[in-house]
């Protein structure tokens, strides 16, 4: 699964609009969201959450280890972004980000609920449905994400 040169320009368009709230802001709406949809990947949070922590947004950003590792989650799907153009070094970087999961035992299964959680976030950002064409450069684009890390792992 590749890339067209039309989504490459839509992902990277959306991803300006959508970088304008902040890495961190960015990084927290997808946690919250991953936290809420997805409650059995909470405990592989511990090193960042309590087990009694609440996830409301509010809550999650007054926590400081919270707001770094949602800070790397956005700043990871910056350098993705950026790195559509340079395929070697694309797959480099997301065999890095499965073997940095690996080691913290994240099972796969986890990399595909994330997908319609990033989508989600995305969607709500842009407010644009799941079947306009920026969204389904988004899709494209977190099978091709997803794969890499997985591949990684």
């Amino acid at each position: 699964m590749s890339l067209t040169s039309e989504q490459v320009v839509l992902l990277r368009s959306s991803w300006q609009t959508i970088g304008k709230l902040g890495m961190s802001n960015v990084g927290l709406a997808v946690l919250h969201r991953l936290f809420n949809d997805v409650p059995e990947t909470l405990p592989f949070f511990h090193s960042v959450l309590s087990p009694t922590q609440q996830t409301e947004i509010e809550v999650l950003k007054s926590n400081a280890k919270v707001v770094r590792h949602a800070s790397r989650v956005g700043l990871s799907i910056d350098k993705i972004i950026n790195l559509l153009d340079n395929g070697e070094e694309l797959v480099k970087y997301l065999l890095f980000l499965g073997q940095v999961h690996v080691k913290r035992s994240i099972p796969r299964k986890y990399f595909s609920a994330m997908g319609p959680v990033l989508l989600s976030v995305i969607s709500a950002v842009l407010e644009k449905d799941l079947d306009a064409p920026v969204m389904q450069a988004w899709a494209t684009a977190y099978g091709v994400i997803e794969q890499g890390i997985i591949d990684g792992m």
